[in-house]
């Protein structure tokens, strides 16, 4: 007779216990091994992961993304009704579902103005369990998809600001500059037409410019396909995107070095949107920087994580809007040249640093 394997488990304080490489993960916190023992065996379709109390649970969720947590009330050092208190006032979106076997009115109660998710009675039923974790577990989805379409709803219409304000600029001048031929308030003779001339031209250029950026941008930031990596030599990617804007900073008389390790090897990125990044940010850049300054690129790896480190000499960001630097459709306001002496509560960076971090795939 061929003996049925059977799913050997152990709980020791602070560890966690991973039965499957997918699904979802979940932490069963309880201070009774034979609770964690069911509760894993009734979930062997998610990844679950125990521990004994809650702070040994807290020592888990700061280094990994648990789907939900199931805890029990009563538990040394640190009590399943103050676990989840600190779970929500760090995520609180983190679905929680209480365990105790004192189903009374106040403990219900305090969970709830808790917002625990949902509750179940110990000595529990494996089905009734399973039946609670999948709602759960769906609800969490639904949330999710439903901020999500949230998200890209707002991305939308900031991005659909960000064109207005953008594009209001150059068609403006160049609506007035012909509406002042055509009325014939423009002497063709006069010799500031010609530098007239050439101000519309740049505001021609920088207008197909800016719809050019634009059209990337909408096709890259408001893709939600997904992100496609293959092995590509980062070094080369940047001189070729330095190259696309070398005439403009010559232009400008800025010099840009470009310092990449001896040994730089191939990363997983998508090249399409990591190329976007990296333009953006030289964009940012030189825009802040002025006429006859530097601009330095730097490429370096360590073991898990390659960087892209620009650093330009511009009047940095106002401390007031740093927080907003990583929100889309975002522009910040750049301070005025720093007079002599500096009355103002507000501070910035002398050198602005804007770097990308990528970790390569596992």
């Amino acid at each position: 007779m061929t003996k049925e394997p059977s799913l050997q488990l152990s709980v020791s304080q602070g560890a966690a216990l991973d039965q499957r490489l997918d699904g979802p993960r979940i932490l069963v916190v309880d201070d009774e091994a034979l609770v964690g023992d069911l509760c894993s065996r009734a979930l062997s379709y998610c990844r679950v992961s125990q521990a004994v109390d809650g702070r040994s649970a807290l020592q888990l969720i700061d280094k990994t993304d648990f789907d939900l947590i199931l805890t029990d009330v009563n538990m040394p050092n640190m009590g399943g009704l103050e676990l989840l208190r600190a779970i929500k006032d760090q995520q609180p979106n983190q679905t929680v579902i209480v365990m105790t076997g004192y189903a009374c009115k106040e403990t219900i109660l305090e969970a709830l103005q808790a917002d625990a998710d949902d509750f179940i009675s110990k000595p529990f039923n494996l089905l009734h369990l399973q039946t609670v974790v999948n709602k759960a577990l769906e609800k969490k989805a639904l949330k999710e998809e439903l901020l999500q379409l949230r998200q890209m709803d707002q991305l939308k219409t900031d991005f659909l600001g960000m064109i207005s304000h953008k594009l209001n600029n150059p068609v403006t001048a160049l609506s007035l500059f012909f509406q002042n031929i055509d009325h014939g308030a423009i002497d063709f003779e006069d010799p500031t037409f010609r530098d007239y001339l050439t101000l519309m031209q740049k505001e021609s250029e920088s207008l197909v410019g800016l719809i050019q950026s634009l059209l990337v941008y909408s096709d890259l930031v408001l893709d939600d396909s997904p992100i496609e990596k293959i092995p590509a030599d980062l070094c080369r990617l940047i001189h070729e995107v330095t190259g696309e804007i070398q005439k403009h900073l010559d232009s400008r008389e800025i010099s840009l070095s470009v310092n990449c390790p001896d040994d730089s090897a191939t990363t997983p990125i998508d090249q399409r949107r990591i190329r976007f990044v990296i333009r953006a940010l030289l964009d940012n850049a030189i825009n802040a920087t002025a006429d006859g300054e530097s601009i330095q690129i730097k490429l370096s790896n360590d073991a898990t994580t390659t960087t892209i480190t620009i650093t330009d000499r511009g009047r940095g960001i106002l401390t007031r809007e740093q927080a907003k630097i990583l929100k889309n459709s975002t522009r910040l306001k750049h301070p005025p040249p720093p007079a002599a002496k500096d009355s103002g509560s507000d501070s910035t960076t002398p050198a602005s640093s804007r770097r990308c971090m990528m970790a390569p795939s596992p």
